[in-house]
């Protein structure tokens, strides 16, 4: 190549440079030329995540994209400054759409769509299932435990029978551990290796007396907290890692149930589904720790709610009815789906099965798979 060509070569790319840098600039910071008006115009993203691959998305009826066979998400891009009506479509699949505003220079998120095929799977549960079932709602611990109608709790090995509390008023085994509530509202940890107790640093519980309903109830997080219920709806949170508790001032409170990660949990209040958040929420829309949300509110009471661990973002509603999803994301309104349009008597919810909302109707279970 001779000089007289690589200097035309040279020259020639910094033409090319010169022109497409400031577009590439403009782009980068959500910028568009509008050659109608001749100005530059700030706009818009939108990502959209999906576990169902291979999803068509319409932006205002428009086909705007199409993911490919092994991804469900999609990022648009020069988006103006709006509201939009966002459906997303898959043959076999119910459609699902929202209304979204699109603000300048920012990505608004959506993470957690789930779409539901036209024929949900529901089946007797098999024997496998009914394994993990059995295994997430007993304890080996929990048997070996007596209370006697004066308060004492004792553990019973072989022939051996040891005391471990007395003037106890509920008690449970939660993450390996057994947790005792006293009558005078002490919380109590006890090792069930060692028989080692431990005397939570708290104030006394202000529980309501057992006239007014039935025992203390207690549910674990996967966190390490503990939450407890007492007869008459008033929750009460130990946080483990900061060894004391929280007062959440809620009362009238149903079915408690903290999520796949401990960073909320979900509760009804007769005909509400509520959710707290017990931690900031990294994503959007960015609930701050102690939001607490009316995600559902019926005209019938809410028999019981749980988790749908799929995603960790959407709640199986339990109604006299038959059984709901709805979607724990609000903005531009919730879809809730009707899933089982039968009575049911119990559903429940396991991380081991996280695709699956069980049901049971009399003696025999149910599987619906998502």
């Amino acid at each position: 190549m001779t000089l007289r060509t690589r200097r035309i070569l040279f020259f020639f790319l910094l033409v090319v440079f010169l022109v497409l840098a400031p577009l590439i600039v403009v782009y980068s910071l959500g910028l568009t030329i509008n050659f109608k008006t001749k100005a530059l115009e700030q706009t818009g993203s939108i990502f959209i995540k999906s576990k169902t691959p291979q999803i068509s998305v319409f932006l205002n009826g428009a086909l705007t994209k199409e993911t490919s066979f092994f991804s469900g998400s999609a990022l648009l891009t020069g988006i103006a400054p709006g509201a939009y009506l966002i459906r997303i479509e898959k043959a076999g699949y119910q459609p699902w759409s929202r209304i979204m505003t699109v603000s300048p220079s920012l990505v608004t998120e959506l993470r957690s769509i789930l779409l539901l095929q036209n024929r949900i799977d529901i089946a007797t549960s098999s024997s496998l299932e009914l394994d993990m079932l059995k295994n997430a709602t007993s304890s080996p611990i929990k048997t070996r435990l007596t209370l006697t109608k004066q308060g004492v709790l004792s553990e019973r090995t072989g022939k051996t029978k040891l005391t471990l509390a007395s003037h106890v008023r509920a008690f449970d085994v939660v993450n390996g551990r057994i947790y005792a509530i006293t009558s005078n509202g002490e919380l109590q940890r006890i090792n069930p290796v060692s028989g080692e107790t431990e005397i939570l640093d708290n104030p006394v519980l202000p529980l309501a007396p057992p006239a007014a309903g039935p025992s203390v109830s207690f549910l674990g997080s996967p966190n390490g907290d503990v939450a407890l219920l007492d007869g008459a709806g008033n929750l009460f949170l130990y946080q483990n890692e900061q060894a004391a508790f929280a007062t959440l001032g809620r009362t009238n409170i149903q079915h408690p149930h903290f999520d796949l990660i401990g960073e909320k949990i979900l509760f009804t209040k007769g005909q509400e589904l509520r959710v707290l958040w017990l931690e900031d929420n990294r994503y959007q829309p960015f609930q701050k720790k102690w939001t607490e949300e009316q995600i559902l509110r019926l005209s019938s009471p809410i028999r019981d709610a749980a988790w749908w661990y799929g995603d960790n973002a959407h709640i199986a509603v339990h109604t006299n009815d038959g059984i709901f999803l709805t979607e724990l994301d609000g903005r531009g309104g919730r879809s809730t789906v009707e899933i089982y349009p039968h009575p049911v008597d119990e559903i429940l919810t396991i991380p081991d099965a996280p695709n699956a909302i069980f049901f049971r109707q009399g003696k025999t279970w149910h599987t619906i798979t998502l």
